[in-house]
């Protein structure tokens, strides 16, 4: 196996435009993929179209890009969105959490209790660090409504 080889990533250009166009059902499907992820991408719909265009298999990478608008659709949630978790189930649950832009997670480095050695579950919070919660959160731009207020 050779070793990786470093790029200037100014040299970088285009590949060529491999498709005229794209079929109807793929352009639609293009436009979706846009329309809930396009205001982070940083181009225009046209200019993300066009990468398709120059894809060898491009049903195969949009395939690749509805997986990854699939995932950001689970639970986005919009700046400002009320929103609360909770496990109705009587099983443990785990959460993965994904913040963006980044920040918010010293907020849960700052307030968050490591488990014990050999733990596999938390145990409810305390007083003390509900109230720690509540202290800390409006310094990220938090606000905590609690329950029946």
């Amino acid at each position: 196996m050779t070793d990786p080889e470093n790029v200037d990533l100014s040299q970088l250009r285009p590949g060529p435009i491999r498709h005229e166009s794209l079929p109807p059902k793929l352009l639609e499907m293009v436009k979706a993929v846009y329309d809930v992820i396009g205001q982070y991408l940083g181009m225009t719909l046209e200019q993300f179209e066009i990468g398709f265009m120059r894809d060898m298999h491009p049903e195969r990478e949009l395939a690749i890009w509805c997986s990854i608008t699939k995932a950001w659709l689970f639970a986005n949630m919009p700046v400002g969105t009320p929103h609360s978790f909770k496990n109705e189930s009587s099983h443990p649950a785990k959460m993965l959490i994904s913040v963006a832009p980044a920040g918010l997670e010293q907020m849960f480095f700052e307030v968050g209790v490591p488990l014990a050695d050999g733990a596999t579950t938390a145990l409810p919070p305390t007083k003390a660090e509900i109230e720690k919660l509540l202290e800390v959160a409006p310094r990220y731009g938090i606000e905590i409504r609690l329950p029946g207020h």
